[in-house]
């Protein structure tokens, strides 16, 4: 929140339940929890009232967080220090470039979907849903080393990124107007141990955990790094037999 005067901003962290209210103003709609309408709403942590509107009005704002996961923060100048300017790049307003994706993934073995998950590794503002729907629609398992991933399998991955965030974007992160085959709508309510799960073309949703994560993936689609493939191929034609 820019705050008028002298003083330092607001810089808020939500966390996973983490929210922001105005009072008299519809609350956000979340897929996992929800705001209740009264004021200030349950589990609020910090309630503000800001002036210098037309006639003088004042608005209530409130910021609830009942896992207590959020963070609020002082900033004098928020974009130029810690944790904004720790940032990977944001992949709506400034995406990066295929060869920084070859790159930062070439560089390490941690499981792909724990590099997505890194805010300061390749891009930030991906999250646990958004990285399981892109590395369906880019067909990567999510535990494939980063490293082992082929050129081409890093084009899909870049591409399934800027598609999925900007699909979100596009309509208001609505999880009703999300595409109909999209992961999201058969994730929730379960977890590493479920079974049994498919999607509307038959295909089996597995479950598992990876970086701490509970992750849904499609086993018959998503495959594990190309270059480590190919490199195990490679060995065997070269090794002599015995």
């Amino acid at each position: 929140l820019e705050l008028g005067g002298e003083g330092p901003h607001l810089l808020v962290h939500c966390g996973m339940t983490g929210s922001l209210a105005v009072d008299g103003v519809k609350r956000f709609n979340f897929e996992s929890f929800s705001v209740d309408e009264a004021w200030p709403p349950r589990f609020t942590k910090l309630q503000l009232e800001l002036g210098g509107g037309s006639g003088g009005s004042v608005a209530k704002v409130a910021f609830a967080d009942p896992r207590r996961f959020g963070k609020i923060l002082l900033r004098r100048d928020p974009a130029g220090e810690a944790p904004i300017a720790e940032l990977a790049a944001d992949p709506l307003v400034a995406p990066p470039a295929l060869a920084t994706f070859v790159a930062v993934l070439g560089r390490s073995s941690m499981p792909v979907k724990s590099l997505l998950l890194d805010q300061g590794k390749v891009v930030c503002g991906v999250g646990n849903w958004i990285a399981d729907e892109v590395l369906h629609k880019a067909g990567v398992h999510p535990a494939a080393p980063a490293n082992t991933l082929s050129d081409r399998q890093i084009a899909a991955l870049r591409d399934a990124v800027l598609f999925v965030v900007r699909t979100a974007v596009k309509v208001d992160a609505d999880a009703a107007r999300f595409p109909k085959d999209w992961l999201f709508h058969f994730r929730w309510g379960v977890g590493p141990n479920s079974s049994g799960v498919t999607l509307p073309d038959g295909s089996l949703l597995a479950f598992s955990e990876v970086g701490g994560r509970t992750t849904a993936f499609v086993p018959s689609r998503q495959h594990m790094g190309e270059k480590a493939a190919a490199d195990t191929v490679g060995e065997a034609a070269t090794t002599p037999k015995s």
